[in-house]
């Protein structure tokens, strides 16, 4: 009995990192750091940086949407260079508005090539998308 309820906990505290994925469609997506429209299943996101993506310097990640949105988070990685874990839970501020405030590292080697995997847990499942943009240097 104590091994199924902790089984049932388990499964209901699942993260991100070990949940199955759906994947988001990009709807219109010039880039991320401008304006982005993503869908899941029967629902509409917003995704856009406040401010251009400078690094070492903060800018806010907005998204916008009128789903019922429990979780989301935005990643951020470069291909084959290892930056650390840069990872940011969105908070919902009220009114469909989901936003968090982003520090990037700079590169030793002078790269600005990024990429940010928005995962967004919707309707009891986990939804993920991947975009690449450019971060600026100052």
């Amino acid at each position: 009995m104590v091994f199924i309820l902790s089984w049932i906990a388990g499964s209901r505290l699942q993260n991100p990192e070990e949940a199955a994925f759906h994947p988001v469609t990009s709807l219109s997506c010039e880039s991320v750091p401008t304006h982005c429209k993503v869908r899941l299943s029967d629902a509409t996101l917003e995704l856009e940086f406040a401010s251009p993506a400078i690094v070492m310097s903060p800018f806010v990640v907005k998204m916008t949407t009128k789903a019922d949105v429990a979780e989301a988070i935005m990643q951020f990685r470069m291909k084959n260079m290892d930056m650390g874990i840069q990872r940011y839970r969105l908070v919902n501020i009220g009114n469909g508005l989901w936003q968090s405030e982003v520090i990037l590292p700079v590169c030793s080697m002078g790269r600005s090539d990024w990429n940010a995997t928005l995962e967004v847990k919707y309707q009891n499942l986990w939804w993920r998308g991947d975009f690449d943009f450019e971060a600026a240097s100052h």
